[in-house]
C-alpha cells in the first residue's frame, strides 16, 4: 500500500479535503503526511486493535 503510484492517488485525493477529517481503516497512517494544512482535526478508527502501535 505504499507504493508510488498508491503515493501518488494518495496526493491526489486528499490535496483539497480541509477542516475536520474522519478516516476510516487508519491503518499505519499513510495518508498522514498528505493531508493539506487546511485539515484542522483528523480523528481516526481502524477495526484492528494492532493497528494502533503501527500507527
Amino acid at each position: 500500500m505504499s507504493g508510488s503510484n498508491l503515493r501518488e492517488y494518495r496526493q491526489q485525493l486528499l490535496e483539497n479535503v480541509s477542516r475536520e477529517i474522519l478516516e476510516i481503516g487508519f491503518g499505519t497512517g499513510l495518508n498522514l503526511s498528505h493531508y493539506p494544512k487546511t485539515v484542522t482535526k483528523i480523528t481516526t478508527v481502524d477495526p484492528n486493535p494492532g493497528m494502533q502501535k503501527l500507527a
